[in-house]
């Protein structure tokens, strides 16, 4: 009987109460500088990173020996992360192993003294140039890796100041960062240069950015204020030029999604400007505009005058042997030819050329009219 009630009971508890979900253990140590020295007495944060739900999960403080362990249950849409704060910079491990078969037992969390004096290098950068785009505007890819060589986190003099700087032409606009080995929002960018504003700690960081270029930007200057050992240039149109440092274009020609790009590879020194040289569509400014609307204008109006001009030779006949009357006649029909123009204001340029003309045609058969009546003593 207290079998069989028990089975009843077990039927009814919930299938995730019966099958409880595995428990994933992990376990490490935070250490201290390069000498890797336990960090007794620090906080360790668990991190769950998921599509639905992200925050917190659980902390734990280390022993002695810099120890933590801790244990949760397995979540196959999330990653899980351990971090501690040292001098007031957060320190993250990698991603944690999930498999409840192996316990991730041996991960460590390296944290480290800092200092606004340690220099951070430009260790190398890759500058990949495109054609224009239907807009004209080209796109530019940069993807830079920085090195603190140091045993000491590099931070910031003070809240406005960078840990890391990097120049990019002036006419470069849209500038956007990619996440990567930092954050987007810890690259920013403050007129031609970017800025990482984040700490970086010793060891090597990629950053990815990414800005426009106008299409009347024919002449673009990279500045380097400090010596670079490994600087390629990648450019898609056939007619750019690149020159600077020790820069020459390469054997191999990199394809990048298909699209073929001319690789330009080298050194530079502190102070050395590196200058590519793209094509640039011809366009007229506003002055040639201007000026070529004007031209064109009075072409328009000289030529129609020319059509319109009465000819030298009937204007000679009417002096020499025209009658009063044929003069009358003709003024009648310049008349009538200057009352069916429409007005200056529909095709007005093309349409005032042709008044001015039928006018002054009219004004020299009056003229010649009132020249005739006087010799003949106002008889017509």
């Amino acid at each position: 009987m207290r079998c069989a009630l028990l089975a009843l009971l077990m039927a009814g508890l919930p299938a995730a109460v019966a099958a409880q979900a595995p428990v994933i253990r992990a376990a490490g140590q935070v250490l201290r500088g390069p000498d890797a020295v336990p960090l007794a007495g620090t906080t360790v944060v668990l991190h769950r990173i998921g599509r639905e739900v992200q925050g917190p999960l659980d902390s734990a403080r280390t022993d002695g020996a810099g120890r933590f362990r801790f244990q949760f249950p397995a979540d196959t849409t999330s990653l899980f992360i351990v971090t501690a704060r040292y001098q007031g910079i957060e320190y993250f491990s990698n991603p944690l192993a999930t498999n409840p078969a192996r316990p991730d037992s041996a991960v460590i969390l390296q944290v480290f003294d800092t200092s606004s004096t340690q220099p951070v290098h430009t260790e190398a950068r890759h500058i990949v140039i495109a054609k224009p785009g239907d807009d004209g505007t080209r796109t530019v890819v940069e993807l830079l890796v920085l090195n603190n060589p140091g045993d000491v986190t590099r931070v910031a003099r003070d809240s406005t100041s960078s840990t890391w700087h990097v120049l990019i032409p002036q006419q470069a606009v849209g500038f956007s960062a990619e996440d990567g080995d930092l954050s987007a929002g810890a690259v920013d960018r403050n007129m031609d240069s970017v800025l990482v504003l984040a700490p970086l700690a010793p060891g090597e960081r990629q950053i990815t950015i990414q800005y426009h270029l106008p299409p009347n930007a024919g002449r673009l200057e990279y500045r380097f204020d400090e010596a670079d050992n490994g600087v390629n240039v990648l450019v898609e149109e056939p007619e750019a030029t690149v020159v600077g440092g020790t820069l020459a274009q390469t054997d191999s020609v990199s394809v990048i999604q298909g699209r073929p790009f001319r690789h330009f590879n080298g050194v530079v020194d502190s102070g050395d400007v590196v200058v590519v040289t793209v094509p640039t569509p011809f366009r007229l400014g506003a002055g040639w505009l201007i000026g070529l609307i004007v031209l064109l204008g009075v072409a328009l109006v000289a030529g129609t005058v020319r059509v319109f001009r009465p000819p030298s030779a009937p204007r000679a006949e009417a002096a020499s042997g025209n009658s009063a009357e044929e003069l009358l006649r003709r003024l009648a029909e310049l008349d009538d030819e200057l009352e069916a123009l429409p007005p200056d204001t529909v095709d007005g340029a093309a349409h005032s050329a042709q008044r001015m003309a039928l006018s002054a045609q009219r004004s020299a058969l009056k003229a010649e009219l009132a020249r005739l009546l006087a010799r003949s003593g106002g008889r017509a």
